[in-house]
């Protein structure tokens, strides 16, 4: 397997300079040679990357994927949000319809939280959406309208493993599996980092097939590991039970 180090391409690690076009494109070419992709110590300031086929994205210790916090870096996309499909954002990190993908290692996803969860509470907890929509008995929907992101989105894909990494202070939910089988979730940690939170589930399985979890660790705002097949009548129209 050919070894692709992010120094060996002049990749920012400072945190500073969004790299998200530079990390895509290197991404890229790894998948096409199947190979590993090395994120070497430092803090890398991206908006959503997509995984490709048969590749490794391996964290050394002490490197961070940091969420930008330009809304307009992120594309809307057709996606399901706690069971309902809809445009919404991509997950800072995805996969989305490939195979044979392993994202490895002791770093850290850092979906800084606080952005978007402003969005939802306000900064007195009391002018945000939730503040907003509950008065008229729609708190539930302020969940969908306060768009946020996702720290790691697999979706229509197979052959998938996480394992061993950081998930802290996502958007919304940490980890979201869907409309996915033969996924290992192995020794991954996920970190609220806030009791403001919203909605920030550590792992969600929904409609998916052969999933593994184990010797994972989850401090959450919300559920911890959920199994979920869809809401109401949208679950009932897409019609794919977990299994």
């Amino acid at each position: 397997m050919k070894i692709f180090k992010t120094s060996e391409y002049s990749i920012d690690a400072t945190g500073k300079k969004d790299v998200t076009k530079e990390l895509q494109q290197l991404i890229d070419r790894v998948s096409e040679e199947q190979g590993k992709l090395v994120l070497e110590k430092g803090t890398y300031l991206t908006s959503s990357l997509f995984l490709r086929s048969n590749m490794e994205l391996h964290f050394e210790d002490g490197a961070r994927i940091l969420a930008s916090t330009d809304d307009s870096a992120y594309p809307m996309v057709r996606t399901r949000v706690a069971g309902i499909e809809m445009p919404w954002y991509p997950g800072l990190l995805n996969c989305s319809g490939e195979k044979h993908v392993v994202v490895s290692g002791n770093g850290i996803i850092d979906g800084q939280g606080e952005h978007w969860w402003a969005k939802y509470w306000g900064d007195d907890r009391k002018s945000g959406l939730r503040g907003e929509y509950e008065p008229y008995g729609l708190r539930w929907a302020s969940d969908y309208d306060a768009v946020r992101l996702r720290n790691v989105v697999v979706s229509n894909s197979e052959d998938v493993t996480l394992k061993d990494f950081t998930s802290y202070k996502s958007g919304f939910w940490n980890i979201h599996v869907f409309y996915s089988g033969n996924i290992h979730i192995d020794g991954v940690r996920v970190l609220c980092g806030s009791i403001n939170g919203p909605s920030t589930d550590g792992i969600d399985i929904d409609s998916c097939h052969d999933v593994l979890i184990e010797n994972c660790e989850t401090h959450t705002h919300d559920d911890s590991i959920c199994i979920k097949s869809g809401r109401d009548a949208d679950g009932l129209r897409v019609n794919i039970p977990c299994s």
